[in-house]
C-alpha cells in the first residue's frame, strides 16, 4: 500500500457529489435554500452508521473466511 495524499482525489470525490446534487436538484446548495441542513445531515448520518455497520459486518466475515482458507493452506502444506 502506498502513502500518497489523498487530498486531490478526496476534493474530486466531493466536487463529483456536488455535481451529482446539482444534476439531481437542478440547483446547487445556496444559502437561501430552505432546507433544514441540520435535519438533512443528521438523517445523511444515520444513513452512514446503517452502511458502516453493515460494510464492518460484511468485512468481518471476509475476513473470518480469509483466514479460514489461510489455515486450510497451511494445513495442505505441513502435511
Amino acid at each position: 500500500m502506498d502513502d500518497r495524499s489523498l487530498n486531490k482525489e478526496i476534493i474530486e470525490l466531493v466536487k463529483d457529489k456536488l455535481d451529482f446534487g446539482q444534476k439531481k436538484y437542478g440547483s446547487d446548495v445556496t444559502l437561501m435554500d430552505k432546507r433544514d441542513w441540520g435535519e438533512e445531515g443528521l438523517e445523511e448520518a444515520i444513513d452512514m452508521i446503517v452502511y458502516l455497520s453493515a460494510e464492518l459486518i460484511r468485512l468481518r466475515a471476509l475476513k473470518k473466511e480469509f483466514n479460514a482458507l489461510l489455515i486450510l493452506t497451511k494445513e495442505k502444506q505441513d502435511g
